[in-house]
């Protein structure tokens, strides 16, 4: 199964949300598909990555789409998939189309 690049920025934007629950209003993570997610000038370190990316593995299984976000492929590229929303949504989506040839 595959899904269209805003549901996938969507599912995104509801893990965030998820773990925005957990912080303190002060280390909120921006849901502005633009803006830093991950890296300097963001709130999320790495724990907070994993636990945001096993979550949204999570959704994205219950949307049909079983991945691993983060694998070798992703921690070996030049550009950061995990920098903003939209390119982690890009990321996905090319993982996902990869997967399903």
């Amino acid at each position: 199964m595959t899904l269209d690049h805003q549901k996938i920025k969507s599912t995104i934007v509801t893990c965030i949300i998820n773990l925005n629950n957990s912080l303190v209003d002060t280390e909120k993570i921006s849901t502005d598909c633009d803006h830093i997610l991950f890296g300097e000038g963001s709130f999320l370190d790495s724990m907070g990555l994993l636990n945001l990316l096993m979550d949204l593995e999570e959704k994205l299984e219950d949307e049909g789409v079983g991945i691993t976000i983060l694998d070798d492929h992703a921690l070996s590229r030049a550009h950061s998939p995990f920098r903003t929303i939209s390119a982690l949504a890009d990321y996905i989506q090319e993982k996902i189309q990869y997967e399903s040839r």
